[in-house]
Protein backbone atom coordinates (compact mmCIF):
# COMPACT_ATOMS: atom_id res chain seq x y z
CA UNK A 1 0.00 0.00 0.00
CA UNK A 2 1.16 3.67 -0.56
CA UNK A 3 1.87 6.08 2.89
CA UNK A 4 0.39 9.02 2.52
CA UNK A 5 1.24 11.98 4.83
CA UNK A 6 -1.08 13.76 6.80
CA UNK A 7 -0.85 17.57 7.03
CA UNK A 8 -2.91 19.69 10.13
CA UNK A 9 -2.97 22.94 10.64
CA UNK A 10 -5.10 25.37 13.68
CA UNK A 11 -5.04 29.13 13.61
CA UNK A 12 -5.36 31.33 16.93
CA UNK A 13 -8.29 32.72 15.18
CA UNK A 14 -10.47 29.71 14.30
CA UNK A 15 -10.67 27.69 17.63
CA UNK A 16 -12.98 25.19 15.85
CA UNK A 17 -10.98 22.96 13.51
CA UNK A 18 -8.87 21.07 15.90
CA UNK A 19 -5.60 19.52 14.39
CA UNK A 20 -6.67 16.41 16.02
CA UNK A 21 -10.18 16.11 14.49
CA UNK A 22 -8.15 16.73 10.82
CA UNK A 23 -5.69 14.62 11.77
CA UNK A 24 -9.12 11.89 12.03
CA UNK A 25 -10.71 12.55 9.35
CA UNK A 26 -7.48 12.27 7.13
CA UNK A 27 -6.93 9.01 8.58
CA UNK A 28 -10.61 7.97 7.42
CA UNK A 29 -9.54 9.20 4.21
CA UNK A 30 -6.46 6.72 4.29
CA UNK A 31 -8.51 3.89 5.34
CA UNK A 32 -11.76 4.05 2.34
CA UNK A 33 -8.93 5.03 -0.03
CA UNK A 34 -6.52 2.14 0.17
CA UNK A 35 -3.74 4.21 1.68
CA UNK A 36 -1.57 3.62 4.71
CA UNK A 37 -1.38 6.68 7.06
CA UNK A 38 2.41 8.09 7.48
CA UNK A 39 3.76 10.70 9.03
CA UNK A 40 1.64 13.74 10.27
CA UNK A 41 3.07 17.17 10.14
CA UNK A 42 1.20 19.38 12.89
CA UNK A 43 1.22 23.65 13.23
CA UNK A 44 -0.88 24.32 15.48
CA UNK A 45 -2.27 27.64 16.98
CA UNK A 46 -0.64 29.63 14.18
CA UNK A 47 -1.31 33.47 13.61
CA UNK A 48 -2.91 33.74 10.31
CA UNK A 49 -0.01 36.04 9.55
CA UNK A 50 3.43 35.90 10.95
CA UNK A 51 4.12 32.51 12.26
CA UNK A 52 5.75 30.53 10.65
CA UNK A 53 4.57 26.93 9.56
CA UNK A 54 7.91 25.11 10.38
CA UNK A 55 5.67 21.63 10.12
CA UNK A 56 4.90 22.56 6.37
CA UNK A 57 8.44 23.07 5.50
CA UNK A 58 9.06 19.54 6.89
CA UNK A 59 6.74 18.36 5.08
CA UNK A 60 8.08 19.43 1.49
CA UNK A 61 11.94 18.78 2.66
CA UNK A 62 10.29 15.36 3.10
CA UNK A 63 8.10 15.07 -0.09
CA UNK A 64 11.50 16.32 -1.98
CA UNK A 65 13.27 13.21 -0.35
CA UNK A 66 10.14 10.46 -1.01
CA UNK A 67 9.45 10.19 2.04
CA UNK A 68 5.75 9.55 1.32
CA UNK A 69 3.75 8.59 -1.53
CA UNK A 70 0.78 10.98 -1.17
CA UNK A 71 -0.59 14.37 0.71
CA UNK A 72 -4.04 14.27 2.63
CA UNK A 73 -5.27 17.62 4.25
CA UNK A 74 -8.25 18.04 5.43
CA UNK A 75 -9.49 21.41 3.74
CA UNK A 76 -7.96 23.08 1.50
CA UNK A 77 -7.93 26.23 3.76
CA UNK A 78 -5.35 24.49 5.93
CA UNK A 79 -3.01 23.77 3.43
CA UNK A 80 -2.38 27.49 2.65
CA UNK A 81 -3.00 31.18 4.52
CA UNK A 82 -4.31 32.10 1.30
CA UNK A 83 -4.94 31.64 -2.44
CA UNK A 84 -1.72 31.88 -3.67
CA UNK A 85 0.22 29.86 -0.56
CA UNK A 86 -2.35 26.81 -1.41
CA UNK A 87 -1.75 26.64 -4.99
CA UNK A 88 1.92 27.33 -4.15
CA UNK A 89 2.43 24.14 -2.18
CA UNK A 90 0.03 22.35 -4.91
CA UNK A 91 2.70 23.19 -7.41
CA UNK A 92 5.56 22.51 -5.10
CA UNK A 93 4.37 19.01 -4.37
CA UNK A 94 2.63 17.87 -7.02
CA UNK A 95 4.73 19.17 -10.28
CA UNK A 96 8.63 19.19 -8.64
CA UNK A 97 7.76 16.06 -6.32
CA UNK A 98 5.41 13.99 -8.27
CA UNK A 99 3.39 13.32 -5.27
CA UNK A 100 -0.57 13.88 -5.37
CA UNK A 101 -2.46 15.89 -2.70
CA UNK A 102 -6.19 15.03 -1.72
CA UNK A 103 -8.18 16.99 0.36
CA UNK A 104 -10.53 15.46 2.42
CA UNK A 105 -13.29 18.43 1.72
CA UNK A 106 -13.07 21.31 -0.06
CA UNK A 107 -14.39 24.79 1.12
CA UNK A 108 -17.19 26.33 -0.69
CA UNK A 109 -17.44 28.83 -3.01
CA UNK A 110 -16.70 32.08 -2.12
CA UNK A 111 -15.97 30.80 1.54
CA UNK A 112 -12.15 32.69 2.51
CA UNK A 113 -9.18 30.75 3.43
CA UNK A 114 -8.06 31.77 6.84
Amino acid sequence: MKTAAIYTRSSKDRKDVSCASQAEACKSFCDAHGLTPGPTYTDAGLSSTRDHQVALTKLLNDAKAKRFDAVIVNDAARFGRDQLEVATNLYQLEQRCGIPVHFVKLPATGEPID
